[in-house]
């Protein structure tokens, strides 16, 4: 199954995030970052993440506003391995 996911997606503002739980309940380590194409993060999301462990699955919302049209990748690491969610921005 899925641990990430994203939908308005192709996002046009708002972006809602979510994640499943059974990689995070798990405990270890856990980095969730939106990264561009070329591979650079352009932002840490794991403060959304980590305070949520013991729910069953996270939501959470994340403002696209300011990024250029283009596409990115929702990535989520965990001890379990590494998983991607593209995203779309469009302006």
């Amino acid at each position: 199954y899925t641990s990430v996911w994203s939908y308005h997606n192709p996002s046009r503002g708002i972006l809602t995030i979510r994640v499943n739980n059974a990689d995070l309940s798990a405990g270890g380590r856990l980095t969730l970052a939106l990264h561009d194409m070329l591979g650079t993060k352009v932002e840490d999301l794991t403060g959304h993440v980590l305070p949520s462990r013991t729910q069953r699955r996270l939501e959470f919302t994340y403002s696209t506003s300011h990024l250029p049209t283009g596409i990115y990748f929702l990535v989520l690491e965990t001890a379990a391995g590494k998983e991607l969610n593209k995203v779309f921005v469009v302006r």
